[in-house]
């Protein structure tokens, strides 16, 4: 890990006005819900294709 950029990073998340902190936390966030979304439905379609028996749809 570059621990070095990690630091650097915090420090200037830190250093925005709070507007633009809330708006990064927010982009993170509906980033995270759709990473979090897309697992799920990876999930969902695994868990259909081995009931299916591995057929395609």
């Amino acid at each position: 890990m570059n621990f070095e950029l990690v630091q650097t990073l915090a420090q200037v998340i830190r250093s925005l006005p709070e507007e633009e902190r809330t708006l990064l936390e927010t982009e993170l966030q509906h980033k995270y819900q759709k990473q979090n979304t897309l697992q799920k439905l990876q999930e969902l379609g695994d868990k259909i294709q081995k009931r299916r028996g591995k057929k395609v749809l």
